[in-house]
Order: C-alpha cells, then structure tokens, then sequence
C-alpha cells in the first residue's frame, strides 16, 4: 500500500471515530437524571383542594423529599427530583377537615 493511499485511510478512519465520539457524547449530555411528580388535589365532590399538604418520599432510599402546598387550583408540581419510586401522601388543610 502507497503511503499515500495508507495516510488518506488512516486519516479517514480518524474523522470518522472522532464523528461517532462527538455523536456519543452528544447523546450522554441529553440523558436526565431528575424527573418530576405534578397532579391535582380533589375532594370527593370533585372539587379542587386548595391548601393541602403533599408530601413526597423516594420508597428506593427510604427518604422523605419533598413538602408542598396546592396552590389556589388545587395544583402542586415538583421538579428535579432524584428518579426513583415516589409515594405521595396529601393532608387536606386545617378548614377542610372541620367540615
């Protein structure tokens, strides 16, 4: 093989692997690593619960994560959570239990 046949197939198999390392790397960056729990708190009736205490726990580690409060629709989002098993578990405020 000439030299120069065998440097333009070395040079040729260099961009092509650096392409699939470049393309590799991009796809690593995409992954995620956290996720989120969104949902809405009704009562029996149907209507949304504003005020209510929700409280989640990653069942994988055991560990309580996060405490929120429904905003007025009724409505709680947490982002950015380590991926795992989530329980939720929602205590409806003071007023509503009177009832």
């Amino acid at each position: 093989m000439s030299s120069l046949k065998r440097y333009t197939c070395c040079t040729v198999w260099i961009i092509v692997m650096a392409a699939f390392a470049a393309v590799g790397c991009v796809g690593a960056w995409a992954q995620e690593t956290t996720g989120s729990i969104s949902g809405t708190v009704t009562d029996s009736s149907g209507a949304v619960v504003k005020g209510a205490t929700v409280y989640l726990t990653n069942t994988d580690r055991g560990q309580n994560v996060r405490m929120l409060t429904t905003n007025n629709n009724g409505s709680y989002t947490a982002r950015s959570l380590p991926l795992g098993t989530y329980t939720v578990k929602v205590t409806a405020p003071a007023s509503r239990r009177s009832r």
